[in-house]
């Protein structure tokens, strides 16, 4: 349970985009912190091709659906005929956590197989746990997922069909939001910087000077995340296992503790 005052007096820095960002700001401010918003991706639908809308129009063909993002079930689903929306209501759906698993609900759709983890590996050896050979299952995700998930559910005899519903880029005024938050940096106004994402860190590095790296504490979520930022030069003193906004924030507290 968050202290309403733990991280008083402490500035931290949210590079989620901005739609992600409402909650984890929400619960940083309710300890007190001072949170600057630098969103350092954001996401965008994919022109439709004409693989895409043969897939949409076989969905009949997928034994199961896949996802390891809020953003891949907003993009695929928002396009689907409600029959293809029934359609999915009645196959199995995996969902990589929490997070993912909201708008699914939302929508009447029911996912199954939580891993204890919440990453495309741990989701993988879920699905693997019951009988999927020769089965087909249909993988919308963002233009950046790494194909772990496709080859190892291939390795067990199952298709998986990828289908990119979404595209990660840099905001579209990144270079007037890098200039502000490049002054704040230089000001040594900033406690903390949070990364949720291998991407969030590729283009922060991209916006920030090298030589402002040291000026504050680095947070980051997941093992992906953590091995892209020492690639990118960035120490992480703070790691937490769970991509969640209250994972992160308990992790931000023991570490002030």
């Amino acid at each position: 349970m968050s202290s309403m005052r733990s991280l008083a007096g402490k500035t931290i820095v949210i590079t989620r985009p901005k739609e992600h960002a409402e909650e984890f700001s929400f619960l940083l401010q309710n300890t007190g912190a001072n949170v600057v918003l630098f969103p350092t991706i954001e996401f965008a639908p994919v022109e439709s091709s004409g693989e895409y809308d043969v897939i949409k129009q076989n969905l009949q063909r997928y034994d199961g659906f896949i996802f390891t993002s809020a953003t891949a079930v907003k993009y695929f689903i928002k396009d689907l005929e409600e029959s293809h929306r029934k359609l999915i209501k009645q196959q199995t759906v995996y969902a990589v956590g929490e997070k993912t698993s909201v708008p699914l609900i939302k929508l009447g759709i029911t996912p199954v197989s939580l891993p204890d983890v919440y990453d495309a590996r741990h989701l993988t050896q879920s699905i693997l746990r019951s009988e999927v050979t020769g089965k087909r299952f249909l993988y919308p995700k963002g233009n950046l997922a790494g194909p772990t998930m496709k080859t190892e559910l291939e390795k067990a005899g199952t298709i998986v069909d990828e289908v990119i519903v979404y595209a990660t880029a840099k905001p579209a005024d990144y270079a007037k939001q890098s200039h502000r938050f490049q002054q704040i940096l230089r000001e040594k106004k900033i406690d903390l910087i949070t990364f949720f994402s291998a991407s969030s860190v590729v283009h922060y590095v991209e916006m920030v000077p090298a030589e402002l790296f040291s000026s504050a504490i680095i947070a980051v979520n997941g093992k992906t995340t953590t091995e892209s930022a020492a690639r990118c030069g960035l120490h992480a003193e703070i790691i937490t296992g769970q991509p969640t906004s209250e994972g992160m924030v308990q992790a931000i507290e023991r570490y002030y503790a």
